[in-house]
């Protein structure tokens, strides 16, 4: 993916709500908008190996005001769960409400919306922050744009490395239902930040953590693939 790269004459930058920098551009062809907000970017590697989803939350955390580490997200507020076999059975935990495994191990895998929205509220309400996480999976990408970064906060959004097709790891059962889940190998969750007229801009918590600007067709393409899971969060 190629780093976002907004023409060279802002047309207005301001203060977001959250304290870091928000930029409205026109760059390109004639009338073309960008908006993206600027938000302090932290690679998960080499300490969170798994942990795309969580460093994301931190990301949008510190945006919003709140002095928090990775570390101290993922212990005190991120459910997890091991996955193992029982009689010869995989089972591990529905991704909407753990982590399966840890954010630290490597050979773990990850979480969905509903858990983290369960952090992120469980959060807020420690530190005494005025905000609300939603699971917004299902919802467009326009209406999340929108919603989301059009008022200053940036959205959880999941994808794939790279934008690749999705690559099928394994599947397990929840024990609690017998329900069976499967696991794509190349999940991320990126943090969306901005937009343009054909893009959209990711602030990526990968090993050379940074800002990028892709296709919005292929990266909405991909979202839908992996069931348009989202986390918008609002004031309130």
């Amino acid at each position: 993916m190629d780093a976002w790269r907004p023409g060279a004459d802002p047309a207005d930058t301001r203060k977001a709500r959250g304290g870091a920098e928000s930029c409205f551009c026109r760059g390109g062809k004639k009338g073309a908008m960008y908006k993206n907000i600027h938000v302090e970017t932290i690679s998960q590697s080499p300490n969170w190996p798994k942990g795309s989803s969580a460093v994301c939350a931190v990301m949008l955390l510190r945006h919003l005001g709140m002095q928090i580490q990775v570390d101290e997200f993922i212990d005190n507020f991120l459910p997890q769960s091991k996955i193992r076999y029982r009689d010869g059975i995989l089972y591990g935990p529905d991704p909407d409400l753990k982590f399966a495994g840890s954010p630290y191990d490597p050979k773990s895998f990850g979480c969905y919306p509903g858990a983290m929205v369960r952090a992120l509220n469980e959060c807020f309400a420690q530190k005494g922050m005025l905000y609300r996480a939603e699971d917004a999976t299902g919802i467009r990408t326009t209406e999340l744009l929108r919603e989301g970064i059009d008022n200053d906060i940036p959205v959880l959004y999941w994808v794939t490395e790279d934008l690749q097709l999705p690559r099928l790891e394994l599947s397990w059962t929840i024990k609690e239902t017998d329900r069976k889940v499967n696991w794509y190998a190349n999940t991320m969750c990126a943090l969306l930040t901005g937009y343009g007229d054909e893009t959209l801009v990711f602030a990526m918590p990968g090993p050379t953590a940074g800002v990028e600007e892709v296709n919005r067709k292929l990266a909405v393409k991909r979202h839908a693939e992996l069931g348009k899971r989202t986390v918008l969060v609002r004031r309130i």
